[in-house]
């Protein structure tokens, strides 16, 4: 909520500044390819690009250059105090479409569990006291906290 509120309203991400959590376009990098190169374990971001709906219009999905990354399950984010839904939690699992050979390199499964908050009348009530506090004018640009999870199996060579 804190990071997000104040990344829809373009306001600074004091103390920490906006490179910590970069914009990227998924449809342009694979997980290895994002900030942080390929040995970091956890990566943070925000995206613009809305998810798609997958053939059978049920679930989910982003596209990469070399895969998919499809929904595996979603759930509410309540208020403090529980009367109202504020955010949604989506998780996704990256499948690759394209596989390249690589020696000596250790089979990686990525995760992403990306946020986004949901416009109500406590989210809207938040933003403008938010806003109001930051002198600034409340104007609501939709983004999604991402963050990915890098999990090693061993044995394989398939990047």
């Amino acid at each position: 909520m804190q990071y997000l509120s104040k990344k829809v309203l373009s306001l600074p991400m004091l103390p920490f500044p906006d490179f910590v959590m970069p914009v990227v376009q998924f449809r342009h990098a694979d997980p290895w390819d994002l900030q942080g190169g390929e040995d970091e374990v956890e990566k943070f971001f925000y995206t613009q690009e809305e998810p798609e709906l997958m053939q059978r219009g049920i679930r989910m999905k982003r596209v990469s250059d070399t895969g998919v990354w499809r929904e595996r399950g979603e759930k509410t984010i309540l208020s403090p105090d529980r009367s109202d839904v504020i955010a949604m939690k989506r998780t996704y699992r990256f499948k690759r479409t394209r596989v390249r050979l690589v020696p000596n390199r250790p089979h990686a499964t990525w995760t992403m569990h990306e946020y986004r908050l949901i416009r109500t009348d406590a989210l809207n009530q938040h933003l403008s006291m938010t806003a109001q506090a930051n002198g600034v004018a409340m104007q609501f640009t939709q983004y999604y906290a991402c963050k990915i999870i890098r999990k090693i199996r061993g044995g394989g060579a398939l990047v």
